[in-house]
Formats: structure tokens, C-alpha cells, sequence
């Protein structure tokens, strides 16, 4: 973006789209309408099944596990449109760099830096989350209370760098992809190198960081059984496990498409990789509430009671302040008829024994 902004001559002189034909590839050639309607229909459902993982996330939002998730959803959930619903619709179109250079340029430059942020959340949460395992005592030092923002902001600081100083990705509908080069597919003969260093490392870094971030969780987890057996210090709980487990599963989807949308910007790939790297890349903001649904409790309860709120009013109430499901009204019915039964009962005793009590005494007339 600081290409654009303040040195447009060499914006111009590396982008720009004088006597360059679209049409030079028919738009028939260029069109995805397949894969772009498959990408739109699973857009729309991760996104509606990420609204209720928002909600729980928000709900929680006072531990540091939560407000990295509510960070990371955030994101998510803006990247969704450029990988998800402007990819679909781009695929369908047939568009390419110089269809609508702006709009690619600004949406590519948007999407690599949401991309930064939501993988360097990812791999602190996983840190975070080995580390409260491995040695809770610093764990707290470094992310209770406030200091989960910190990390945040400075996060979210680094993203902000990534808008203005990394060159975009740019779609090309000839492969269904995000590239850097502009002119893909031949528009144009270039010597400019328009891939980014910077863009490399960050990838290779994650790529070898959720690994090494997990083998040492499993080797000291490994220690500690062999040595304290069920009483180790420390203990994981079920909870934590599976916490883990669904950061972990991200996480491998995070490192494929990292792996694979570097591999494909320095060598000659097939479009069978290329349009698995578009799809990898959609998938690690895409399938996480499908992961956090299954796998975590306390998400898929605050989604059932989300859901019963808005459609099913009758199945929830609240208790001081509290949503929670209600008990089945059969079972209430019932309980309330028994109740209504035994009062009647004993208002019949009672009526019967101060009966009683009024007759007269004829025996001790005689």
C-alpha cells in the first residue's frame, strides 16, 4: 500500500495496465463457475456457524484462551470475504489483476495482512496454551489479565506493517489463485521481482513452529507420566486436551497452506496444487467452528442456547440473569398434576377431620 500511496510512479511503472488486452484469454477460458460455487456455498456456511463461536467467545472473553479465539474470529471472519466470497465470485467472472486492478490490489493487500495477524494470534494462542501446560507459573506471568491485550495490540501492530510495506497477492480466475506476480498467465513478458522475503520467512517460521510447539508439549507431557505417573504436578486436564487438540488441528491446516501458497510462488506447480493451496488457504479462516462445534463443550452448549433463544424461545429461561435450556415441559405437566393431586388430597382430610370434630356428642347425652 505504501507503493500505492506515496511513490506512485513506481506503483505505476510495476503495475500498471496500459495495452495490456483482458481479453487477450477468452472469458470462457478464464471462468471458474464450479469452483466458484462450491467456494461460495461453503463461505455461507462457515460464516453462519461462526456467529454463535463468536458469541461464546465473547462470553468468556475474560480468559486469555478466549480472547485469542475472539481475536482470531475476528479475523476469520474479515478474510472470509476476500478468500472465501470475492475469490468465489472473482473465479465465476472470469476476473484477473488488470480486470479490476484496485479493487484486487487493495482486497490482496488487506488479505495478506489479515493473514499475518491471524496466524502469529494462532501460534501464541498454541504457545500459550503449551506453556500453561508445561509451566503455568510463567504462563500467568505472561498472559494473565491485561497482558493477553498487550499481545494483541502488538499483533494486531505488526498486521498494520504488513498493510503498507508487503506487496499484495493478486487473483489470476486462469488458476483460481492469489499470486504476487500481476500479469500471471502471459499478459505480460516481466523481469520485476514482485514475491516477498519477508512473506517467506513469516510462512517457513509458522511452518516449523507449530511442529517443534507441539513435539515439546508431547515430550514434556511424556516426562511428567513416566516420572509422577497420575499424580504428576501440573496435571492436564480433559479440557486442556482438548483445547490443544483443536488449536493442533489448525494449526496443520495453517501449516499446509503456508507450505504450499510459498512452494507455488518460486516453482512450477500443477493446477491440482494450486487450487488445493486456494482452498487451504480458505479453509484455515473457514473450518475452525467446525472443529470448535465439535470438539469443545462449552462452545457447542452456548451455540444450542443461542439457537433456542432466537428460534425456540420456549425451551430456554433465565435464571439471576443466567440463559440456560429448560427442563422438558412434559416432565414439568406432570410434576404440577401430582402436586395439584396431593393438595387435593389433603385439603379432603382435612375437611373430613373438621367434620369430625363438629358432631355432637350423642353418647354423652345418655
Amino acid at each position: 500500500m505504501e507503493l500505492m500511496i506515496w511513490r506512485p510512479h513506481e506503483f505505476n511503472r510495476k503495475y500498471n495496465c496500459v495495452n495490456i488486452d483482458v481479453d487477450y484469454i477468452p472469458i470462457e477460458t478464464r471462468r471458474s463457475p464450479i469452483l466458484g460455487s462450491i467456494l461460495m456455498l461453503l463461505f455461507i456456511i462457515y460464516y453462519v456457524l461462526y456467529i454463535p463461536c463468536m458469541f461464546s467467545f465473547w462470553k468468556h472473553i475474560d480468559n486469555a484462551c478466549y480472547k485469542f479465539l475472539f481475536y482470531i474470529g475476528i479475523t476469520d471472519l474479515l478474510i472470509l470475504w476476500i478468500c472465501g466470497f470475492e475469490t468465489a465470485i472473482f473465479g465465476m467472472t472470469g476476473v484477473v489483476f488488470c480486470s479490476s486492478p484496485l479493487l484486487v490490489y487493495i482486497s490482496g493487500n488487506l488479505g495478506n495482512a489479515i493473514w499475518a495477524a491471524e496466524t502469529v494470534a494462532e501460534a501464541t494462542l498454541a504457545f500459550n496454551r503449551c506453556l500453561d501446560t508445561i509451566s503455568p507459573r510463567i504462563s500467568s506471568a505472561l498472559f494473565t489479565g491485561k497482558k493477553t491485550w498487550i499481545w494483541l495490540s502488538i499483533i494486531t501492530l505488526y498486521a498494520i506493517y504488513w498493510v503498507f510495506y508487503m506487496p499484495p497477492v493478486l487473483f489470476s480466475s486462469l488458476y483460481f489463485a492469489w499470486f504476487f506476480e500481476p500479469y500471471v498467465g502471459g499478459y505480460k513478458n516481466v523481469t520485476e521481482q514482485y514475491s516477498s522475503i519477508l512473506h517467506s520467512i513469516h510462512n517457513m517460521s509458522l511452518a516449523f513452529f507449530f511442529p517443534i510447539c507441539y513435539i515439546c508439549f508431547a515430550i514434556v507431557l511424556f516426562i511428567k507420566k513416566r516420572m509422577y505417573g497420575a499424580s504428576a504436578p501440573n496435571q492436564v486436564s480433559n479440557v486442556d486436551l482438548v483445547i490443544i487438540l483443536q488449536i493442533f488441528l489448525i494449526s496443520v491446516i495453517n501449516f499446509t497452506a503456508a507450505s504450499l501458497y510459498d512452494y507455488m510462488q518460486y516453482a512450477e506447480v500443477n493446477e491440482a496444487i494450486i487450487i488445493t493451496a486456494t482452498f487451504s488457504w480458505f479453509h484455515v479462516h473457514g473450518f475452525p467452528p467446525i472443529i470448535y462445534l465439535l470438539l469443545n463443550k462449552t462452545i457447542r452448549n452456548d451455540s444450542k442456547k443461542l439457537f433456542y433463544k432466537i428460534f425456540k424461545k420456549d425451551k430456554v429461561t433465565h435464571i439471576h440473569g443466567v440463559t440456560v435450556l429448560a427442563k422438558n415441559n412434559t416432565k414439568n405437566r406432570i410434576g404440577v398434576t401430582n402436586n395439584s393431586k396431593m393438595l387435593t388430597n389433603t385439603n379432603q382430610s382435612r375437611t373430613i377431620t373438621k367434620q369430625t370434630n363438629n358432631l355432637p356428642n350423642t353418647i354423652s347425652g345418655n
